[in-house]
């Protein structure tokens, strides 16, 4: 009974041992070689074992609640979320805070308390008294220095007019441009580095979108929905593909002049009138189909795929 006794005591004491080693323990950059001093421990753990750029870009891509929980994880997720290693994801919207009036304290934290980089800033307009308000200054945030995703999404039937600092500021450096709702786009820059734009129930003019995907030198992805235009000419040397529905069809024209890298065309109209397509230069073009299943009778199409 002594011996039995004894043995159990042993496994307890073992188990105990085990149990802090993995609490506590601290894998360095690229660790897990060590497996066989610590009782094959750090083998289980092969992503902690991981280096740091690559856990910090794991912890950038997860939604800005899960990021900031890592920290819980243990000793070697800890300083991971404020490093420089994993650059911010921010989502503003009800999942951040569980209390609407306390969303704007809460991001304005997270801007202040953040040192890396900003990859990444999402914000869903809360309908919210003073909400609106406080938004503007998150613009002119040192933290928001070289963004390069920016998505706005105002609720139905409300309108967000952005800040004209908000889209100049960051268009050096944005790739991924998301509008939804907003209205009363005028002068907008150019953007260098923007690779998808994406325009969902935006007022913009005919002239000032045209002009805005002309300066788009890198652009490949280009979507628009629920945009009101009437003649919308294209000429791109990068884009390949476009996804296009407008709120009306009668009298609208979609003219690809010059798109030698366009290989998907998804066009979509209400069958309330006349539209016309014309597609003059787009040797690579593929894909070319409607985005509703319904035929347009009184829609043209006239293709000339030149090489």
């Amino acid at each position: 009974m002594e011996e039995a006794a004894a043995v159990a005591a042993g496994m307890r004491a073992t188990k105990r041992r085990r149990s802090d080693g993995l609490d506590n323990q601290q894998v360095p950059p690229g660790g897990g070689s060590g497996g066989e001093e610590q009782g094959g421990l750090d083998a289980i753990d092969l992503i902690s074992g991981l280096p740091d750029e690559v856990l910090g870009t794991v912890v950038s891509l997860l939604p800005t609640k899960d990021g900031a929980r890592t920290q819980a994880l243990s000793r070697r997720w800890l300083p991971l979320w404020r490093s420089h290693m994993a650059p911010l994801n921010l989502a503003v919207d009800r999942d951040l805070c569980s209390d609407p009036s306390r969303v704007a304290a809460v991001v304005s934290k997270i801007l202040s308390d953040h040192p890396a980089p900003a990859r990444r800033l999402s914000i869903h307009i809360i309908p919210h008294r003073g909400f609106r308000a406080k938004v503007a200054p998150w613009f002119l945030s040192e933290m928001l220095a070289g963004l390069q995703e920016l998505e706005v999404t105002n609720p139905r039937r409300k309108c967000y007019p952005l800040p004209r600092h908000a889209l100049t500021r960051f268009a050096p450096t944005l790739r991924l441009l998301k509008l939804s709702g907003c209205r009363r786009l005028r002068e907008l820059p150019s953007f260098p580095r923007l690779k998808q734009l994406i325009l969902y129930d935006v007022g913009i003019s005919d002239d000032s979108l045209q002009r805005m995907i002309s300066s788009c030198a890198v652009l490949e992805s280009l979507s628009l929905r629920s945009v009101r235009f009437g003649r919308l000419c294209i000429s791109s040397q990068t884009l390949r593909s476009i996804d296009l529905h407008a709120l009306r069809s009668k009298g609208f024209e979609l003219l690809i002049d010059d798109a030698p890298c366009l290989e998907r065309l998804l066009p979509g109209f209400p069958n309330d009138g006349l539209a016309t397509i014309r597609v003059i230069r787009a040797p690579k073009l593929h894909i070319l189909g409607f985005s509703c299943l319904r035929a347009y009778p009184h829609s043209t199409l006239e293709l000339n795929l030149r090489m």
